[in-house]
């Protein structure tokens, strides 16, 4: 009787199940590790980001102050929506887009939109409560973001760059932060307004 060994079962190539389970999930971690965003432990991080804390409502009161046109609405669930109005040109061009979806509401029979909508621009949003500082995310199994949880700098980086108002201006309200080490997204994103803070400009 010819006993003949299967090549395929001699060496590495088999591995056991809980081998085999290891090695692709390390195969699959390496890959996701390609994904994760610049600075990611940093933004990790709980504790470390927290920094000076703004409830809600004083963000409010703080970005009337800085921008009267601003509108602020109850977002999705727990979060606040900003919306600054649209100059004439924007009106224009979002104008027959607007109407069209009105009247495929309407023939649906759904709810037209409020005009406000194609008055006003989204332009950001962040959670009620207590606002930390710094951004930070959650991480999934693959050490992936799944969920930002939004600082209150994040936010006025978001309106510097749509040239809301400009970054003397915020860091008049606000404050800088100096040399604080967790500011190193802010100092990276407002490089280029701090050598022109006066001015308001978009990229």
């Amino acid at each position: 009787m010819l006993i003949q060994p299967d090549r395929n079962e001699l060496g590495d190539k088999r591995l056991d199940p809980k081998e085999n389970v290891a090695m692709m999930r390390e195969k699959c971690l390496s890959m996701a590790a390609r994904k994760r965003v610049h600075k990611q432990d940093e933004l990790e991080d709980v504790q470390r980001a927290l920094g000076h804390r703004i409830h809600s409502g004083e963000m409010v009161r703080k970005l009337r102050k800085l921008i009267p046109t601003l509108k602020f609405i109850k977002g999705s669930p727990g979060n606040i929506a900003v919306y600054a109005p649209r100059h004439g040109g924007e009106i224009a061009a979002r104008f027959y887009e607007w109407y069209q979806e009105q009247e495929e509401a309407a023939s649906r029979g759904r709810k037209r939109q409020d005009k406000f909508f194609l008055l006003y621009k989204y332009v950001g949003g962040f959670p009620e409560g207590e606002m930390q500082e710094y951004t930070t995310i959650d991480v999934d199994n693959a050490n992936l973001g799944t969920k930002e949880h939004r600082s209150w700098r994040t936010v006025l980086m978001g309106l510097l760059r749509q040239g809301l108002v400009s970054y003397a201006s915020v860091v008049k309200e606000f404050g800088d932060v100096g040399t604080d080490r967790r500011g190193w997204r802010w100092n990276d994103t407002t490089r280029k307004w701090r050598n022109t803070p006066s001015l308001r400009f978009s990229e």
